[in-house]
């Protein structure tokens, strides 16, 4: 046997049966108990782990939560949220020792839990090869994966929770909330849509090396001139800095894909409102 070396000594002192079983307790007592108070709302945990109690009650179901592992099933919304919020609460409960990976889907109501178990783990499995910069498992993959790439660092859904919430949420779905929140009549949703389609196109390109990814950009760059307003309209300083940052995101494979989750995720939001409205 090789003799270990001082810092395999030292890495390796303070494990013992003991400390190991009080570990899993802890796990086991985060994943069985707290847990509820996380996503019941009495933790006071809010998206991005603001403390703000009493915090809404998210619409979710526990399928599993055990030993390190958690499947959930809900509103999808609150699906996002709760991610976001075990995050965060094992984050502080663990003082940052430990990281968490996750896979979301979106299914229909009626789709079989066993397959959507099956391919939010594929979605899980994404996530967990895209290592931070300490070489840590600490990542989401949402809604997609490609698998080609799944065991790639190129993986255009899966983003360390950081630069989720910073990029995505944060820059990306602000910007578009910003500009088409006030569309009411469902303009704003079908202009999404073609610039989503637009922005696939180009993703899919790009990914095959195939020369065409310049026509859906050029389509792109039209597509947004044509929702230009009039020069004296209200909005047009508005419209030139949101054009702007959408043509830069667009042109940039990490933006852009970036840009194309949050257009989901914005247009399953505008879909949830307008069906309220529609009801009341």
């Amino acid at each position: 046997f090789e003799q270990p070396d001082a810092e395999g000594e030292a890495r390796y002192h303070y494990v013992t049966l003991s400390r190991t079983a009080a570990f899993s307790r802890q796990m086991s007592l985060f994943f069985k108990r707290h847990i509820n108070a996380i996503l019941d709302g009495s933790a006071g945990i809010s998206i991005g782990g603001k403390a703000d109690a009493p915090e809404r009650a998210l619409q979710i179901a526990i399928v599993y939560s055990g030993g390190d592992d958690v499947f959930l099933v809900g509103a999808w919304n609150d699906v996002l949220e709760a991610a976001q919020r075990i995050q965060w609460a094992l984050d502080t409960f663990t003082c940052g020792a430990l990281t968490i990976s996750a896979g979301i889907g979106v299914f229909t109501p009626h789709y079989p839990i066993r397959m959507a178990a099956e391919q939010t783990a594929n979605l899980e499995s994404a996530s967990k090869h895209l290592n931070d910069e300490n070489g840590e498992k600490n990542a989401v993959t949402l809604f997609d994966t490609d698998d080609e790439q799944e065991n790639s660092k190129d993986s255009g859904y899966t983003y360390h929770w950081a630069e989720f919430r910073e990029k995505v949420l944060g820059e990306k779905l602000r910007t578009l909330s910003a500009y088409f929140g006030d569309s009411r009549d469902g303009q704003g949703n079908s202009q999404l849509y073609r610039i989503l389609t637009l922005l696939r196109e180009s993703r899919e390109w790009h990914r095959q090396g195939n020369a065409g990814k310049g026509i859906a950009l050029a389509r792109y760059a039209y597509l947004l001139s044509r929702m230009e307003p009039g020069r004296n309209d209200p909005n047009y300083g508005n419209y030139k800095d949101f054009a702007e940052k959408m043509y830069n995101w667009g042109i940039s494979p990490k933006d852009r894909d970036e840009l194309m989750i949050a257009m989901q995720i914005y247009v399953y939001e505008r879909r949830g409102e307008q069906e309220e409205t529609e009801g009341t």
